[in-house]
């Protein structure tokens, strides 16, 4: 599978770059040089296993130069010597996993946060701590209030829903302290920086 860069890549040169005709068959792929606007996103197939095996034992070898095999250099050396024909598939959609910070920013999107709901309101309602809760929100995260109040029909609800807060839940008579939770402004504010 190949991906166009259409959208910005921070290590754009750890990847492998395509190179390929108007019918999709891959002419070569080659590894961590720009060499083309298209990457591959690491999904290989062979027809027969006798074939990858066979290539990763000559360029393997005492006599090969290669220290580091890629599965991409095992794909050019058959194309390349054994004319086997590989084509390729543009992929629909790519999320970069590269970088740490890739990696942190998908966590976050995906993450449930369980939050104490005096980071919102203790006393009075926290403007900023509300805004980070709804970037969390709005990024796909999942968001969980917990309270040791008990559940006041639905008084809670009324007044998140007025400050345009859709939290997925809210736990009452929650007196013990949840492990791993957002429950100060200072692990929030952690959270949106990573």
């Amino acid at each position: 599978m190949c991906m166009s860069m259409r959208k910005i890549l921070r290590n754009l040169k750890s990847n492998s770059f395509l190179i390929a005709n108007e019918q999709s068959h891959i002419l070569d792929i080659v590894e961590k040089e720009l060499k083309s606007n298209d990457i591959c996103l690491g999904m290989y197939g062979f027809n027969q296993i006798h074939e990858y095996i066979f290539a990763y034992e000559r360029l393997s070898s005492k006599y090969s130069r290669i220290s580091n095999i890629y599965i991409s250099q095992i794909i050019t050396y058959l194309i390349g010597r054994e004319g086997v024909i590989y084509k390729y598939v543009k992929a629909k959609e790519f999320e970069n996993w590269s970088a740490i910070i890739d990696w942190k920013s998908l966590e976050r999107q995906y993450a449930t946060y369980f939050v104490d709901r005096k980071v919102l309101f203790d006393k009075e309602w926290d403007e900023d701590n509300i805004a980070k809760i709804n970037i969390l929100l709005n990024s796909g995260a999942d968001i969980i209030l917990y309270t040791a109040e008990s559940s006041s029909d639905g008084k809670w609800n009324t007044e998140l829903e007025q400050k345009g807060i859709l939290v997925n839940d809210i736990i009452y008579n929650c007196a013990g302290r949840i492990k791993d939770i957002v429950d100060d402004s200072n692990k929030l504010n952690a959270i949106i920086s990573e």
